[in-house]
This record gives structure tokens, C-alpha cells and sequence, in this order.
């Protein structure tokens, strides 16, 4: 523990899921340079498509249903939204504490989604990148600390993914994308 003090990561020690934070940074560049020396993605356009395609479906419905859940703890919290104590609630506390968990994981399966962009060729800009590293931060923080707030940010959160998911879904298969393309800058 006093290693982790002396090189500030005394957070990390909360969770060793945060060091994954490390090899989603790093590892960034060395995917670059083989995604453009290998041209994997060139040579297997249909299965990565379909690959993508397919996280991205399973990344919208895992969206709408922690979003929907998180909904239905706070509508049905036994002292109200505003109260204390929302992890512990007698009524929906295990599943607020499940669904705020299962989120924070998401968060660093989020990492594809730049790893996919890298393997396409295409540029990650700042703000994804800054996103994919704190989202796990905060939400990591929010579960571990019981933070009474954990639900804007699943509720949010998850109803701005699956609009967002969804249509890189359709930019994919080629499918008309049900809203204009504006409405999800205006969620965010």
C-alpha cells in the first residue's frame, strides 16, 4: 500500500479494475500502428461489421434496460428520490446496487468503442477519449462510495446510449436510423 501512496494510485487500490484505465491508453498506439500495417479490418470489412454491429445492438438493449431499471428503483425508492440511502433501500436497493454495478463494468467495455474506431481507421477524437477514461473513474467512484447520485448517471447515461448505439448500429448495416441524426447531440 505505501508503494501505491508513494506513486499517488492509493485510489487504484479500491479496484483493481481501474489499472485497466493503463493498457486502454497505451495500448492505443501500438493498435494504431498494426491496424494500419496489418489492414485487418480491410481484408475482414464483413465480419468486423457484423462484429460491430452486433456490439453495438447488444451495447444498446444493455443501455435501455439499465436505464429502464435505474427508472423503476428511483420511482419505487421507499423514502423517495431524495432521501439517503438508496443502496440499502428495503425494496430496490439490491437491484439498484446490481444495476449500478453492472453499469460501472460496461464502462470498460467501453473501450471498444475506440478500439473499434483505431481498427477502422478513423480518428478518436479528445472528447472520447477523455470520456473512456473518466467513465469508469466516476462510476467506479459512485458504486464503491454508495454515491445517493449513482442514478443520474446510469439513467442519463444509458438512455443517451441507446439512441447513440443504436445508430452506429444502423450506420453500419446500412439501415435507416428512425430519428435525425441531430437528436443525439441533443440528448448529450
Amino acid at each position: 500500500m505505501d508503494q501505491l501512496n508513494m506513486w499517488g494510485l492509493r485510489y487504484f487500490a479500491n479496484d483493481p479494475l481501474y489499472f485497466l484505465i493503463f493498457p486502454y491508453c497505451l495500448m492505443q498506439p501500438i493498435c494504431r500502428i498494426w491496424a494500419k500495417e496489418s489492414a485487418f479490418y480491410e481484408k475482414n470489412k464483413e465480419i468486423c461489421k457484423k462484429i460491430m454491429a452486433g456490439y453495438n445492438l447488444i451495447m444498446t438493449i444493455f443501455s435501455l434496460v439499465c436505464a429502464s431499471v435505474m427508472i423503476y428503483c428511483l420511482m419505487n425508492l421507499r423514502k423517495g428520490v431524495y432521501s439517503v440511502g438508496h443502496y440499502d433501500d428495503e425494496d430496490v436497493g439490491n437491484t439498484y446496487n446490481t444495476v449500478a454495478y453492472y453499469f460501472y463494468l460496461s464502462k470498460y467495455v467501453e473501450f471498444l468503442d475506440t478500439f473499434f474506431l483505431i481498427l477502422c481507421n478513423r480518428p478518436v477524437i479528445w472528447l472520447q477519449y477523455l470520456h473512456h477514461i473518466g467513465a469508469p473513474l466516476d462510476m467506479g467512484l459512485a458504486y464503491h462510495l454508495k454515491v445517493e447520485a449513482t442514478w443520474i448517471f446510469v439513467a442519463f447515461n444509458g438512455i443517451i446510449h441507446t439512441f447513440m448505439y443504436y445508430y452506429y448500429a444502423c450506420c453500419i448495416m446500412k439501415w435507416k436510423y428512425p430519428f435525425p441524426k441531430y437528436f443525439i447531440t441533443v440528448l448529450q
